[in-house]
C-alpha cells in the first residue's frame, strides 16, 4: 500500500501512482520550467515550485534511481561542467536546496559554465544564499554573463554582505565594462569601514566619473 505522503507526491508533480522514473524526471522538469523565477515571480509559484520540489526529494529518497546528485565536493582539477544527466532547471533546484553549501555553490558554477541566459535567474537568487561561499560563487558566475542590469542586487548584497563578500562585490564592478552603472555600490563602497575596500570604491568612482565624462554625448542615455 503506498504511504499517504507518497500519493500526494505524485499528485503534485501531476503523474500516476504507477508512472516510472522517465515520466516523474519528465513531469518535474516541466514543472520547474513553468515556475521558472523569471517566468513566474508571484509567491503562488514560487510556493508551488517549493512544493515541487520537495514532493520530488520525498520520491527520490523512496526511489533513488529517479536522479542522483552530486553527493561529494569537485576536487581541484575539476572543470565543474554541469553533469550530463542534469539539466539547467535540475541546477537551479540543486543550488537553491542542497543542504551543504559548497553543493549549492558547485550548482551556481555549473550554471554559470552552462553560457545560458535563462540560469541567470538562478544565479541571481544565489547572491541571497545565506552561506558565504555560495554568493561569492554567485557574483562570479555573474561575470560571465556581462550583465549590468543588477546593480540592485549587488547593492543589496553589498550592504548586508561580509567583508569577503563586499570585497568580491567590488571585484564584479572593476570586471564590468559599465562600471558607471554601479554607482550606489560604489557609494556604499565609499562609506565601508574597511580602508581596503573605502579605497578601492573610490579609485572605481573617480574611474566611473571619467569614463563617464569621456563618453559622447549621444551615447549616454
Amino acid at each position: 500500500m503506498v504511504a499517504v505522503n507518497t500519493r500526494e507526491c505524485y499528485r503534485i508533480l501531476g503523474v500516476s501512482l504507477n508512472a516510472g522514473a522517465s515520466e516523474v524526471r519528465a513531469a518535474y522538469r516541466s514543472l520547474l520550467k513553468s515556475l521558472h523565477p523569471d517566468l513566474a515571480g508571484s509567491e503562488a509559484a514560487r510556493d508551488k515550485l517549493e512544493r515541487v520540489i520537495t514532493a520530488y526529494r520525498t520520491l527520490r529518497t523512496i526511489s533513488p534511481n529517479l536522479v542522483s546528485f552530486p553527493e561529494s565536493r569537485p576536487t581541484p582539477g575539476d572543470r565543474y561542467a554541469p553533469p550530463r544527466s542534469f539539466d539547467l532547471f535540475e541546477l537551479g533546484a540543486l543550488a537553491r536546496d542542497a543542504v551543504r553549501p559548497d553543493r549549492r555553490a558547485f550548482a551556481v558554477r555549473c550554471l554559470a559554465n552552462t553560457r545560458k541566459r535563462a540560469a541567470l535567474g538562478f544565479i541571481k537568487q544565489a547572491l541571497f544564499d545565506e552561506s558565504d561561499i555560495v554568493v561569492k560563487e554567485a557574483l562570479k558566475a555573474l561575470r560571465l554573463f556581462h550583465v549590468h542590469s543588477c546593480s540592485g542586487e549587488l547593492a543589496a548584497v553589498y550592504h548586508h554582505g561580509s567583508e569577503d563578500v563586499r570585497r568580491e562585490v567590488l571585484i564584479s564592478v572593476e570586471h564590468s565594462n559599465a562600471i558607471s552603472r554601479f554607482a550606489t555600490v560604489l557609494r556604499l563602497g565609499m562609506q565601508d569601514q574597511c580602508p581596503e575596500l573605502r579605497s578601492k570604491a573610490v579609485r572605481l568612482f573617480t574611474l566611473a566619473k571619467r569614463t563617464r565624462t569621456a563618453e559622447p554625448m549621444g551615447s549616454r542615455s
